[in-house]
């Protein structure tokens, strides 16, 4: 009994998670394209283009600890940081 209590804790704790990390990057996605007059359609193909995604994922143990707008400037910075200008 105790054992399904904690899988099912686990699962319910991994499921919180992964919507953590799908609202930083709807938010890094949102805010990136707001600031570059530039629809999601096209941010998102950008974001594809260049592993921002799954960088922002990979991050989620620093961002998630941060306000949700710093996903938006690490987008940012990562993407200047590859001469992406927009």
């Amino acid at each position: 009994m105790i054992e399904e209590m904690l899988m099912a804790t686990d699962m319910k704790n991994s499921v919180q998670v992964e919507r953590d990390k799908n609202l930083l990057v709807v938010t890094a996605l949102d805010g990136y394209a707001r600031n570059h007059q530039m629809s999601t359609g096209d941010a998102a193909r950008l974001f594809q283009r260049h592993g921002i995604f799954s960088l922002i994922r990979a991050q989620y143990e620093a961002l998630h600890m941060l306000a949700l707008e710093e996903s938006i400037q690490f987008a940012e910075d990562v993407l200047s940081r590859r001469g992406v200008v927009q």
